[in-house]
């Protein structure tokens, strides 16, 4: 669900109350954690990639607007490969951008692009906007994730 404000509160919904924001907080953890964990085992068997998770603050402004003052400590992920200086990050941006259940920066040797939910509640769909044509989105599975693998090589 995306949400957008509207001062007249006459065309959008209604701003979601403290505990409906703490619950998709939740709920977005809980998504980003999976996906790491799906990408984690998506690398190859026997190859040097080391895989680094760390916490960092995010206050979002959905959030502001709901009394929540306290950051959430919101998941990154990083792969470098061997002893090469090359890595791909993920930094969640936001649980809430417009048209999405949520995004995160990718970072890469090839520059930064996005990876968006798509899905429903219960069913995400992650999306990924590939270096090779950033203006369509194509399904984040096993093959993107080795083509990206590839450029840390």
């Amino acid at each position: 669900m995306a949400y957008a404000f509207d001062d007249d509160q006459d065309v959008f919904p209604p701003l979601l109350s403290k505990g409906e924001v703490e619950e998709e907080q939740q709920d977005w953890l809980s998504r980003l954690r999976q996906l790491y964990g799906t990408l984690e085992g998506w690398l190859p068997v026997g190859e040097d990639f080391i895989v680094t998770r760390h916490d960092a603050d995010s206050l979002d402004p959905v959030a502001k607007k709901a009394g929540i003052t306290v950051p959430l400590k919101v998941p990154r992920f990083q792969i470098e490969y061997g002893a090469s200086e090359k890595r791909l990050q993920i930094f969640p941006e936001s649980r809430w951008v417009l048209l999405t259940r949520g995004r995160l920066f990718l970072f890469h040797p090839l520059g930064r692009t996005y990876i968006e939910d798509h899905g429903l509640p219960g069913e995400p769909d992650w999306r990924f906007y590939p270096y090779r044509d950033r203006s369509q989105n194509v399904p984040l599975n096993r093959d993107e994730f080795q083509i990206l693998l590839e450029g840390l090589r």
